[in-house]
């Protein structure tokens, strides 16, 4: 809900606050003027395709050794979604006339020159790595955000997007994942029966029953879980 509205409010800006964005976009290329500028000034193409191959078959990776196909198959179907949305996007923009100021407010740099108007890329990666969340593939998610947000900045930076149509590709790709997940479903990553007795004994306990004070009403309910796992497992490591 809060990524759609800030869609709304990013396409009102676009609409009504074009001056506002074209001095912010104005103002970042004049701070990395000169040595700094050159510096972020890479070729942008060449990171584009790094991250557009890396992103994916990382993520690809991490999630098949893991054996999370639930989570393979969210993120599979959120980038699909991410790119055709995208590409609607793209289109219903171009229906519209040059002179409008919805266009207008999407598409011009702060050069006055016309790019696109949202990424289809980056609405995909964003909905595949929304759709996979956190917990399924830990630092390959974190690294791969900031993948996206440097190609995001770099783009802005040399006039290859619009700071409005960044937000709003970056927005729609995190709709179209959080939707997917709601959709899909997640399963819980929280440790239950064996799991949790092996992280007991692990850790140097050996109990002997293990009751769950359920929060509801009624009497808590004890479980009997057999588990193989070596007591103290941890106590190997120690000097």
């Amino acid at each position: 809900v809060l990524g759609a509205l800030g869609i709304i409010l990013i396409l009102l800006l676009a609409v009504y606050g074009r001056e506002t964005t074209e001095g912010v976009m104005q103002d970042v290329q004049d701070v990395v003027e000169g040595t700094l500028r050159d510096i972020f000034l890479l070729p942008i193409q060449l990171i584009e395709g790094i991250v557009v191959f890396v992103v994916p078959v990382a993520l690809a990776v991490s999630l098949i050794v893991k054996r999370h196909w639930r989570t393979l198959l969210r993120a599979i179907t959120a980038g699909v979604l991410g790119v055709l949305l995208a590409l609607a996007g793209l289109w219903a923009v171009d229906l519209l006339p040059l002179a409008n100021p919805l266009r207008m407010g999407l598409t011009l740099n702060a050069q006055w020159i016309i790019e696109p108007a949202l990424s289809a890329f980056v609405a995909a990666l964003a909905a595949a790595l929304t759709a996979t969340g956190k917990a399924s593939s830990g630092s390959t998610i974190r690294w791969s955000w900031y993948a996206l947000l440097l190609v995001l900045v770099l783009a802005v930076i040399q006039g290859d997007l619009n700071i409005v149509g960044a937000t709003a590709s970056l927005l729609l790709g995190r709709v179209v994942g959080y939707l997917t997940r709601w959709t899909i479903g997640v399963h819980s990553t929280r440790a239950t029966g064996p799991t949790l007795i092996a992280g007991l004994r692990r850790a140097g306990l050996d109990p002997e029953r293990v009751v769950r004070l359920n929060a509801g009403p009624g009497e808590a309910r004890s479980t009997l879980i057999t588990s193989t796992a070596p007591v103290g497992h941890n106590a190997q490591f120690l000097v």
